[in-house]
């Protein structure tokens, strides 16, 4: 039994398209958000200061955490979260 023309084109594209994006993987991870150069970060508990509405918040919402014995205050990428409910940030170390 003979294959069809069409699923051997299909079988060829697909397994050239497989070996293409590996390649570009391996060789330009920044291509695919894989960097090797991002900063390494640390999960803290945070309190929410300024909470925001999911439609409109524009610029996110305000949290307070403590880091290295410090207070710190930064604006959080969030929405929807009362002012003083807790949440969990990523922060760089350091």
């Amino acid at each position: 039994m003979a294959a069809r023309p069409n699923v051997l084109r299909l079988g060829i594209v697909v397994i050239l398209g497989t070996v293409l994006t590996l390649t570009l993987w391996l060789l330009a991870p920044g291509l695919f958000g894989l960097s090797a150069a991002t900063p390494a970060t640390t999960t803290v508990s945070a309190t929410v200061s300024k909470g925001a509405t999911c439609g409109q918040a524009p610029d996110g919402e305000v949290v307070t955490f403590k880091q290295d014995g410090q207070q710190h205050q930064a604006r959080f990428d969030g929405c929807g979260h009362r002012d003083g409910e807790p949440v969990d940030v990523s922060v760089p170390v350091g």
